[in-house]
């Protein structure tokens, strides 16, 4: 029997709660008088929310109560070094997963605060959101301010989360709470409560196993 969507939520959230109170913790050392974080609680969905039927295992829950979307760490450009990877809108290809060039902070003599990403992160373009940018981080780097660094940690695939932000109904839903004409872009409070379907983990693999060989198929028949 796999562990419910319902029952990996709330390990999601508890794993959540328990980092923001050790990090409390921290921050008391060095300043007793540190504001105690407000602790996640799994939001509340409306029956008529839901926007289609889903598995009796899974679970309907908001994006922002995966991730903490739109909390990033930054690093100034005296931080960064020349050597490190540095990743900008124009080298992930639309639609399809890929990174088009690896640039070098020395090769383009970037200037500019960068969010911090870790192997693994997936990396989100809330700029233009119809290209469907988001690509898995296969190293350390730094990236452009438009794009989101999400850390899904170890209780969501981080592959079936790329998945779903590609997805079209994810698509739809960025496009139509865009706002902006030259440079549409969604905000981070639409963007969190964006509904997700989360399967148990072990059927969140199969769905990657499953989309992975689809992928390699319509790449086959493309050649």
């Amino acid at each position: 029997m796999y562990e419910t969507g319902k029952q990996l939520l709330d390990r999601i959230i508890e794993e959540h709660n328990a980092k923001l109170l050790a990090d409390w913790e921290e921050a008391k050392k060095k300043n007793p008088k540190a504001k105690k974080p407000t602790l996640i609680v799994a939001s509340e969905i409306a029956e008529n929310e839901i926007p289609f039927e889903i598995p009796k295992s899974w679970y309907w829950c908001r994006l922002g109560d995966l991730v903490p979307f739109g909390q990033c760490v930054n690093a100034e450009p005296t931080e960064i070094e020349d050597n490190a990877w540095i990743l900008d809108l124009e080298d992930i290809e639309k639609d399809s997963r890929r990174i088009l060039q690896f640039k070098t902070k020395k090769e383009v003599e970037s200037k500019s605060t960068k969010h911090i990403f870790k192997k693994g992160y997936v990396l989100y373009s809330k700029l233009c959101p119809y290209l469907n940018k988001c690509v898995i981080a296969p190293k350390d780097g730094y990236c452009t301010s438009e794009i989101l660094p999400l850390d899904f940690g170890n209780l969501v695939n981080n592959k079936y989360a790329q998945t779903f932000l590609m997805s079209p109904y994810f698509v739809d839903y960025t496009n139509s709470l865009s706002f902006g004409v030259k440079m549409p872009r969604l905000g981070t409070e639409d963007e969190k409560k964006a509904m997700v379907p989360l399967p148990p983990l072990e059927e969140q693999e199969e769905i990657v196993k499953i989309v992975e060989e689809l992928l390699l198929l319509c790449e086959t028949l493309v050649e």
